[in-house]
């Protein structure tokens, strides 16, 4: 796997990822809480650093392709918030993101015990991705400023 990077997520990073963000990925943030793309890839770098999480941001071939992060849903650091926001350069480099996503979801467990999320039921890629990565889908619930079917995704590490 060569042609990508990831590194620690910037505020910089946000534009890049912003203008260019999977139309799918762009509706869930508009249906939990009425954001534009890049308020939220703000909103969530802002609200991880400030819990003192982790956050990363992917370049394939110098585009900036994802941006995500995990910060603890409690005091306790049990379980992690996590959450993943997606470019369209991805649809192009398809096996390098889902290879890269796969490790890091494991990479990720070995910090945090369990990992969840929210996942809007329209977007059946994310689903799928999730299910392909470990994680245990909810029934669908209405949730966020739209009302909208969203299903909760979690991830159990080995000591979770």
């Amino acid at each position: 796997m060569t042609g990508y990077l990831i590194q620690p997520a910037r505020e910089e990073d946000v534009p890049g990822l912003a203008g260019a963000m999977r139309l799918g990925d762009a509706a869930e943030v508009r249906a939990t809480a009425g954001w534009t793309p890049a308020a939220a890839l703000l909103a969530s770098l802002r609200a991880t650093r400030k819990a003192g999480g982790e956050s990363w941001t992917l370049r394939i071939k110098g585009e900036v392709a994802a941006l995500w992060g995990v910060h603890p849903l409690t005091s306790l650091r049990w379980t992690g918030i996590v959450w993943l926001l997606t470019g369209q350069v991805v649809e192009r480099h398809r096996r390098l993101f889902a290879e890269l996503s796969r490790a890091e979801v494991v990479r990720l467990l070995g910090t945090w015990p369990r990992l969840c999320n929210w996942i809007d039921a329209r977007y059946g890629r994310a689903l799928r991705w999730a299910e392909w990565t470990g994680a245990q889908l909810g029934a669908p619930v209405l949730f966020g400023v739209e009302a909208r079917a969203f299903r909760k995704a979690v991830w159990v590490g080995h000591g979770g």
